[in-house]
This record gives C-alpha cells, structure tokens and sequence, in this order.
C-alpha cells in the first residue's frame, strides 16, 4: 500500500507512535498518515536498494511502475520513465554502475535495465533485457532473493527450482538443485545470506545452510526440518557480525547437531513464519 517513511523513528519507539510523523508515498504524491486515503490503484513495494551515484534510493513493486525511484531532496517518488512495461513484480535491485540496474522479478525472471539520468532529475530506461535460464525443459524466471558475489557473480534464489549463479559479464550459468523428500519446498528460496564460505538460504521448507567447495556446493544442514517444524516460511535474515567467533559457532553447530538439539542461530537475525503439521 506504498512507502511509508517513519520520522524520528527513536522516538516514536520510545514514546510510541505519532502519527504525524508518518507519511505514506506513492509515485508522484504523499500524505501524512492521519489524512491518507487508500487509492484505488495498489503501489505494491517489495524491494528498496540505496543508489551509490544519486541521492537517493530504486524501489522495486508489482506493476504500473514495477521500478520508481525516491529522491532524497525533494522528497518523493518518480517512477521510471521508457518502456519496461514487460517488467512486473521487482523483488530485488542491484545497482552495478551509475547507467545499470539489475532485478529479480517474479514472471520476468532477471532483468538488466539501462537507465539515463534526465535533466528534471528522473530517470529514463533506454533498454531492457531479460535473461532466460533453463533446468532441462523447465524455465525458471520466478526469483525473490539475489546475492551479488564481486564484481561478476551474482546468486538468484528462484521460486521452487532451486538456486542459480549466474556470472553477469559472460552470462554464463549453473542451476543447483537441493535434494531432500521436500524436493519443491527446499528449493522455493525466499532469502540469501553468505557467511563467510558458507550461505545460508531461507526457503519454504526452513532454513537452509550450504557449504561451498571450488565453486560446488554441499547440503549440510535444514535447520527446521532438525527441529520437525514441517512448514517453517523463512523470508529474511542477516549475520550479526558482533555476536562472536564465526568459527568457534560454527564447530558448536557441528556438535549440537550431532546431537539433533536445536542449532544456536546466535548471530543470525531470522525472520519466518513456522507451521508445526
């Protein structure tokens, strides 16, 4: 239902909310909450990415744009202008240069969008690509998360068809498959985390953690399904870098595992929705 921007957000949390101090967005216009309207159109937002060149933040949403950007200095949203009506629902954005964006979509697989900056201060996209990846006869242009490793890799998380690393500067790609009984669930990836050589994915079967060897991965551990939680939605989460020695957590999740007790996710902020079956 838009952006919502949250001024002196410290105090509100202190002194509970203001609404006057909150104020929902849509492209080209705002209003402070106690005065906001629902319009009859959705401005669905599912991704938000800080630009490194402009001031300013992409937003990623469903459609009608499915790419808008947030000026800093004047305060509101304007959508992208060009043709990217072939672009719908924008999970996630990635900012490779001042003139390259790259998204995950959920319909439109990943796109790379040439963007020119315009002398109003909006933005036009000049051209659009989307990019086609197969698992034998299947396509997979369903993706939430994506994690980009340097200056060349990035990670996609599809929906239900596994994880992808797709290098962007020879556009040449590999399809990871999880195993498992939960063969559909455990591939339906919701999240990326790296940590280290390790990265940990969230999927609708739980949480999942990989082990990286010379580019090939290893099944190590699904978290949830140790603790016979059958339908454990993980949507989000991030290292805590200040919670401790990587290695030492690492070498007491072996023995805690070993032990089928409940892996200590100190360190790891988790964000999910769990069902017990």
């Amino acid at each position: 239902d838009g952006l919502v921007k949250v001024e002196k957000y410290q105090d509100n949390i202190r002194n509970g909310l203001d609404w006057q101090n909150i104020t929902v967005y849509f492209p080209g216009k705002k209003a402070r909450l106690m005065n906001y309207e629902c319009p009859l159109s959705e401005f669905q937002v599912f991704g938000i990415a800080a630009s490194r060149y402009k001031n300013g933040f992409w937003l990623g949403s469903a459609e009608n744009p499915a790419l808008s950007f947030y000026d800093y200095l004047r305060d509101m949203i304007y959508p992208v202008k060009g043709d990217i009506s072939m672009i719908q629902k924008v999970h996630q954005i990635y900012e490779e240069n001042d003139s390259i964006l790259w998204m995950t979509t959920s319909g439109t697989g990943l796109c790379r969008v040439l963007v020119k900056y315009l002398p109003d201060g909006t933005f036009e996209a000049t051209h659009v690509k989307q990019f086609a990846f197969k698992e034998g006869k299947k396509d997979i242009n369903d993706f939430f998360p994506m994690y980009v490793e340097g200056d060349s890799v990035m990670w996609l998380g599809s929906r239900g068809m596994g994880l992808i690393r797709f290098n962007f500067h020879t556009e040449a790609y590999k399809v990871y498959l999880l195993g498992g009984k939960d063969k559909f669930a455990i591939n339906d990836i919701l999240a990326i985390c790296p940590d280290n050589n390790r990265l940990y994915l969230g999927t609708v079967s739980g949480l999942v953690q990989l082990a990286s060897s010379s580019r090939s991965f290893s099944l190590i551990s699904n978290f949830f399904r140790m603790l016979s939680l059958e339908a454990a939605h993980l949507h989000g989460h991030a290292v805590d870098r200040a919670s401790g020695d990587q290695d030492a957590r690492h070498e007491q999740d072996q023995q805690n595992r070993s032990r089928y007790q409940k892996p200590p996710f100190g360190g790891m902020s988790l964000s999910c929705h769990a069902e017990q079956m």
